[in-house]
């Protein structure tokens, strides 16, 4: 809940001065992976932004490949979210060469940077975009049926996002519900 992640961001700034004393870069990267998630859950665009550069700018990017990848996706979220649109173009295009020289490049990746690229800055009304997000969730969901296409969700539930610009909520809302939903399912299951 939201207690829970302004919890997080509070424990997150404190443990932050001992991570980057440690000098261990996995465990920076990882660190900082969380430390983003649990800003962008709260709405602090700018501090999960200040996280993912904190990432990308590592050096050594062999180092979790896999979470410096998901930074690059994410970065574009976070400057959608922060209304930096006329960056997206050349992000997206930035991360869809790393992606392709990295053999990384899924369909998943491929959808959402086509959205960013195109479709977002295109799109000007409300209506527009509440049915461009649409349009993208069930692309989403078609997409990520197959398990090897499921890698992107791993690391940030880019649905639930679009469920949340859909149904203009909070993204840390849907997100509880949807939890909430996969709970009572395992629930009844038993």
């Amino acid at each position: 809940n939201t207690v829970n992640v302004s919890e997080a961001i509070k424990c997150s700034e404190e443990l932050k001065i001992r991570v980057e004393k440690l000098g261990n870069i996995e465990f920076l990267i990882v660190f900082y992976y969380n430390f983003f998630m649990a800003c962008f859950y709260s709405g602090d665009y700018r501090k999960a932004l200040h996280c993912i550069n904190k990432i990308l700018n590592t050096q050594q990017t062999e180092v979790r490949q896999d979470a410096f990848s998901a930074a690059k996706l994410n970065n574009i979220l976070v400057h959608y979210e922060l209304g930096n649109m006329e960056l997206l173009p050349g992000l997206c295009r930035s991360t869809y060469n790393y992606l392709e020289r990295k053999g990384q490049l899924n369909k998943t990746e491929n959808l959402l940077l086509n959205f960013f690229s195109k479709t977002v800055n295109k799109t000007i009304t409300a209506k527009g975009k509440i049915k461009a997000f649409s349009e993208l969730k069930k692309e989403l969901v078609s997409v990520t049926s197959d398990p090897r296409e499921k890698k992107a969700l791993n690391y940030f539930d880019f649905i639930a996002w679009t469920e949340s610009k859909i149904e203009n909520r909070p993204f840390v809302e849907i997100v509880l519900l949807r939890s909430r939903a996969k709970d009572e399912a395992k629930e009844k299951a038993k």
